[in-house]
């Protein structure tokens, strides 16, 4: 019988970059291979109780597959040659992982958790993947349960799908400037620079995954060409000539925002090469000035509602609910200015 491995005659290969289904099966040789070490060691130590042997064995194993799996993502979502995205989608590790040796690809399956009402509106990102190279950006649109809400808080309908896209694009924005401001701002600027390129990524990224729930139905006229907005102040307009319903705008607000936050980076990029002090100054600054422009866009808008109902001079702050629990319209909160949630729900107001 051969040995299991070699050891006074070893000898180092190698190959061209592997086809997917050449690496398949290398990497299940190697897998076994280190498997049939392992089992070995534990035959060999006939003294000591073999059950607490494999219990080691296997939790090393699976450390060395979490590591594993990770190695891949970080790898995979480097390539630009394909769309690495649903690893966005789904961070946890794998149940399953087939090879499909006609199309030459790998087919790989997750465990379906039961949805939450409380789940964030963009999905989990590289934190869950043990990765700290870049921070992941913040989610908008926290889901707000209604019954939290203080008694006294008045709810008034968004119906204007103008109104509710503009306090969209302000929640999207606020967010960006509160990431800006906590970890792009304390990090030197070339790196900050590739934190601002990773934000980016991610959104863009993970608007190709919430977008393919969206029905055709939700788009103006079926159609799922979506309006290019020249600025950031053209974006509400641009999602109410795009779209029907408020999950679309909720979608639309995330892929315009970044498309033009990539814009504002290619463009600071051509006029100032690679001067990372110059390019984080000014791209955040066109971000927080769009920020503050949409907000005083959004008071008119909250300013009419209230006028409407005849609640213009009611002593309560306004906040906009986009994501209700239950589900219902966008919805305009007057909270009572001393009630605690308005902590929560106004935190993630950016640092100007």
């Amino acid at each position: 019988m051969a040995p299991s491995h070699v050891t006074s005659h070893e000898r180092d290969d190698q190959l061209a970059a592997p086809t997917t289904v050449e690496a398949w099966h290398l990497a299940a040789v190697q897998t076994l291979s280190e498997v049939i070490d392992g089992l070995g060691a534990i035959v060999s130590e006939p003294s000591k109780d073999p059950k607490v042997l494999v219990e080691l064995e296997i939790g090393a194993l699976q450390q060395r597959l979490v590591n594993s799996w990770r190695a891949f993502c970080d790898a995979a979502l480097l390539r630009t040659d394909r769309d690495m995205s649903f690893l966005f989608k789904e961070p946890a590790l794998p149940v399953r992982i087939r090879l499909d040796a006609e199309r030459k690809a790998i087919d790989i399956t997750w465990a379906t958790p039961e949805p939450q009402d409380g789940a964030p509106f963009l999905l989990p990102g590289r934190h869950a993947l043990g990765t700290t190279t870049f921070a992941e950006p913040s989610n908008p649109f926290q889901p707000v349960r209604l019954t939290k809400l203080p008694e006294d808080t008045v709810l008034l309908d968004i119906t204007d799908a103008l109104h509710a896209a503009t306090a969209a694009v302000v929640e999207v924005l606020r967010t960006v400037c509160r990431d800006l401001s906590h970890h792009v701002a304390t990090l030197p600027a070339d790196v900050g620079y590739q934190q601002m390129s990773f934000f980016v990524a991610f959104y863009q990224r993970t608007v190709r995954l919430l977008e393919q729930g969206l029905g055709d139905d939700e788009f103006r006229l079926w159609d799922r060409n979506v309006v290019e907005a020249a600025s950031f102040v053209e974006i509400p307009k641009a999602i109410v000539a795009s779209s029907t319903s408020s999950n679309a705008i909720l979608v639309l607000a995330v892929s315009l925002v970044a498309d033009l936050y990539e814009r504002a980076m290619k463009n600071a990029e051509m006029e100032h090469g690679q001067d990372y002090d110059v390019l984080v100054e000014l791209v955040s600054k066109r971000l927080n000035q769009a920020y503050t422009q949409l907000s005083s866009i959004l008071d008119g808008h909250n300013h009419i509602l209230l006028a409407t109902h005849g609640a213009a001079d009611v002593k309560a702050t306004p906040v906009v609910i986009m994501r209700t629990v239950p589900v219902r319209l966008p919805q305009l909160a007057l909270i009572p200015s001393q009630a605690d949630v308005l902590r929560d729900l106004l935190d993630s107001v950016p640092v100007m």
